[in-house]
């Protein structure tokens, strides 16, 4: 008897159609699909996502058999569905490809908003500063690797680059960012 098969005799009941076992399925992994979304940055349209993935897992989308009909008891249902998300995600965001990296910088997360407004120390307002020094591309891969807590290959997916490429440019930035701070 295979550990999963709790796992096993879900997914077989929703390939057969059975509507109990997908409001099952949805009301447990739709919350673990809205975290990775949340992590990705891609929460505003996470509604339209879960519905893609929905579909992706029945088959519905253009006459593939589904998702589903590959899960073996290798993993959790859990472990399968988060990477089939996660993965599902990182192709949307690679179809929007580099605008995602250059819409919305990171001041909102880094900004003080004007002196004064509120009290900061010395190394907040000089660590903002060397962090609005960055190019758009730097302030965007400090904010998924540091804020998003995303992997290398996951920005490197996103930003189709190569892992050692989002590697490099992180070290770069580390440096820059070193640089400024301690030369005050």
């Amino acid at each position: 008897m295979s550990k999963y098969e709790k796992d096993i005799k879900l997914a077989d009941a929703c390939m057969k159609s059975n509507e109990k076992a997908w409001s099952e399925l949805i009301s447990i992994y739709k919350p673990v699909c809205r975290i990775i979304a949340s992590r990705l940055g891609v929460y505003n349209c996470f509604d339209d996502l879960f519905s893609e993935f929905i579909l992706k897992l029945l088959g519905t989308v253009s006459g593939k058999s589904g998702v589903l009909r590959q899960y073996n008891s290798g993993v959790s249902l859990k472990t399968f569905l988060s990477a089939v998300f996660r993965h599902m995600v990182i192709d949307y965001l690679r179809k929007k490809k580099i605008t995602t990296l250059t819409e919305k910088p990171i001041e909102q997360y880094a900004d003080p908003g004007p002196p004064g407004e509120l009290e900061y120390s010395g190394f907040e307002m000089e660590l903002w500063t060397a962090l609005n020094s960055l190019s758009i591309l730097e302030k965007k891969i400090v904010e998924l690797y540091y804020y998003h807590n995303l992997t290398l290959r996951d920005i490197a997916a996103i930003a189709n680059f190569s892992k050692s490429k989002v590697g490099r440019t992180l070290k770069e930035i580390r440096i820059k960012l070193k640089k400024k701070l301690t030369s005050h």
